[in-house]
């Protein structure tokens, strides 16, 4: 089974307002002057609208586009005198625009805009043998091509290699949604299990052992009766033989570089003398932020958040602590909801990781398993995707992340050696080694993304081993 036909690739010619359809060359310096173009505008708009019982007017509907119509409209001629009989052009035309039941590529050069890919097929081929005046050069011709896919793609085919860079369900994954109220807090991915809505309080990596910013004593359990919104919370009963015991998570990894990332929990003060506090430290066990404010008040829950930026090259880890400050006496108090988000809903990175080199044409520098790609149109564009096992088996399950919009293409799947996954992300189909159907393997969680103008960054991971597979990413630029 081949590409599909925006992502094939397609001959453009060479000067500016000359067109190819199959093998034919028209247009300006060839035998079929180009004399006019219609369809460079925007395409019909196919409207929702429904009627309003027993009242005036419409209810607007959802609003689609319909196909592309180009016409052309060409005067044949031979090119110099002894040139190709009249005869044989207009033959040459129709083979070129004969019917088709395979999408194809239409190529222009545009003198302003470059060189435009239009995809679909040649419908309609129209002149007239004049014998009123049989010695005449010169024939006008009129050629439909609709563009079944309406959007005007760039004549450039971007090809970005991501290769592997981490393996693990939760590696490298940046948590990028605004809560949603009623959701635990185990659906953020950069910090596990931080509504403790999991049997075990030290499930996701919660412990109380002794760190640069933790002493040892307090003890960990998962508590049900005093909750906040995940319905469950981590208790921390303190030892009271010295100050700073608490709970940490460590080690959050593979955070972007150069990044602000915003860290809260909520905390529940039961003791009274306490002073809890929210701390970030790297991978050093240097503190790279605390909370401004503390919890010292008994009796209700209240969030304490703090604010770090990433170091400008990666990997980076972060490990997020939460702790009693207070005098050493032994107290109680609970914390939940501990998550960690970008700061904003779209960060680009600071520069380009040392020692990574950029994907191929239209990547972006990035860390291993990222590439940062720049789509330049002003449409969004439907890429292909492909997951390639290059060096040995690949453990599922394989993700494909847009990070920008938290939106992951999820494949149980483990792949055997050589194995090709494609990705169709207009069609949502998935097909292994070009010939089967393998869309039972994509996880209901799944959430299909585009590329949206300007900067898209790709992260490719896998559930287990996956050294030496790679993902790759097929696209064009589109405009309306």
């Amino acid at each position: 089974m081949t590409l599909p036909a925006r992502v094939q690739s397609w001959p453009v010619p060479a000067g500016a307002w000359q067109a190819q359809l199959r093998s034919l060359v028209f247009g300006q310096g060839t035998a079929y002057s180009m004399q006019t173009v219609d369809g460079l505008d925007l395409p019909p708009v196919v409207d929702g609208d429904v009627e309003r019982a027993a009242t005036d007017g419409l209810f607007g509907g959802v609003e689609t586009t319909a196909k592309r119509d180009l016409v052309f409209a060409m005067l044949v001629h031979p090119d110099t005198f002894g040139g190709l009989a009249k005869a044989v052009l207009m033959q040459a035309l129709k083979v070129a625009f004969a019917e088709s039941s395979d999408d194809l590529g239409l190529t222009l050069n545009h003198p302003d805009l470059g060189p435009l890919l239009f995809v679909g097929r040649p419908r309609r081929l129209s002149f007239q043998v004049d014998r009123t005046f049989p010695f005449k050069a010169q024939e006008g011709v009129l050629a439909l091509f609709s563009a079944l896919d309406p959007l005007m793609y760039s004549g450039t085919l971007q090809d970005v290699t991501i290769p592997f860079g981490t393996a693990g369900t939760n590696a490298g994954v940046v948590a990028n949604a605004a809560a949603l109220p009623g959701v635990p807090s185990t659906m953020v991915r950069i910090v596990q299990n931080g509504g403790f809505v999991s049997a075990a309080a030290s499930d996701g990596g919660w412990v109380t052992t002794v760190a640069t910013d933790l002493a040892a004593g307090a003890t960990l359990t998962r508590d049900t009766g005093t909750v906040h919104v995940s319905g469950a919370s981590g208790k921390l009963v303190t030892s009271g033989a010295s100050t700073n015991q608490g709970v940490r998570q460590p080690t959050l990894t593979n955070l972007l570089p150069g990044t602000s990332y915003t860290f809260t929990c909520w905390v529940n003060l039961t003791t009274a003398g306490g002073s809890i506090r929210l701390l970030a430290r790297d991978v050093t066990n240097a503190v790279v932020a605390s909370s401004a404010a503390v919890v010292n008040t008994t009796g209700s829950w209240q969030q304490l958040s703090v604010t770090l930026v990433t170091g400008a090259t990666g990997p980076v880890q972060v490990m997020v602590t939460v702790r009693d400050e207070g005098t050493a006496v032994a107290r109680t108090f609970y914390t939940t909801e501990v998550r960690g988000d970008l700061s904003s809903a779209v960060q680009a990175w600071a520069s380009p990781l040392m020692g990574v080199t950029a994907g191929a044409v239209g990547g972006g520098g990035g860390a291993a398993g990222f590439s940062q790609i720049a789509s330049g149109g002003t449409a969004v564009s439907k890429p292909v995707s492909r997951i390639k096992a290059l060096a040995g088996p690949v453990t599922g399950p394989l993700y494909l992340d847009r990070v920008e919009s938290n939106e992951s293409i999820i494949l149980n799947y483990n792949m055997a050696n050589g194995d090709v996954l494609e990705l169709d992300h207009d069609l949502h189909s998935v097909l292994l080694n070009g010939a089967t159907n393998r869309a039972d393997t994509l996880d209901a969680a799944t959430s299909w993304w585009s590329l949206a103008p300007g900067t898209n960054t790709i992260h490719y991971r896998t559930g287990g081993p996956g050294a030496g597979s790679q993902a790759e990413v097929l696209y064009r630029d589109a405009w309306w």
